[in-house]
């Protein structure tokens, strides 16, 4: 009797998580699955913790078989921050010398909105026209703005794209008033 074995090679298959953050400076942990044809199996949910280490590696999966990736749920977005469409790389073909990877590529975009500043003023005739100066100060990278708002027509000014954040607004210049009135008081409500 000459008795020989066969051992079914195996490989192992390394998932890496990257992020694109826009700046959020996020850090928590994405779920992923991976599903291997013919006797490759199942495997997860896996966690991988970003950005440390940031991948995670399955063993022992005979070689022969073809494992796609899937990414679970995300995380909970930061404030302000969207998330992206995940890009996953294609199937992988598992050999004993590899490399076999995928990588899973998420992006964070910043949430954006708009401003919209309406004067009004009381008491003057009903004829009065002018121009305001304002001055919008938003928090964080949100940007410094200064619209000029025509009075009576348009009468407001919407500042666009503004990153999502805390903003202040004032009057920096107007119009002189007309003959015979002065200006009271100027006041803000709504600040955003």
């Amino acid at each position: 009797t000459v008795a020989n074995s066969l051992t079914r090679d195996k490989g192992s298959l390394t998932i890496t998580k990257t992020l694109s953050d826009g700046g959020s400076g996020f850090s928590g942990s994405f779920t992923v699955s991976v599903t291997c044809t013919g006797d490759g199996g199942s495997y997860g949910p896996l966690a991988i913790a970003y950005p440390t280490p940031g991948s995670t590696t399955i063993n022992d999966i005979p070689t022969g078989n073809t494992c796609t990736v899937t990414e679970g749920a995300l995380p909970t977005n930061p404030t302000g921050y969207s998330w992206g469409t995940p890009v996953i790389g294609a199937g992988v073909n598992i050999t004993v010398a590899g490399p076999n990877a995928v990588t899973v590529a998420n992006s964070l975009t910043r949430d954006k909105g708009s401003l919209t500043i309406t004067k009004t003023v009381t008491g003057a005739a009903s004829d009065f026209t002018g121009s305001f100066t304002m001055s919008v100060v938003c928090t964080g990278d949100g940007g410094t703005y200064n619209p000029i708002i025509a009075y009576p027509t348009p009468g407001s000014f919407t500042v666009s794209n503004i990153p999502t954040s805390s903003c202040a607004v004032t009057e920096t210049g107007r119009s002189d008033p007309p003959a015979g009135y002065f200006w009271g008081t100027m006041t803000v409500t709504g600040s955003p």
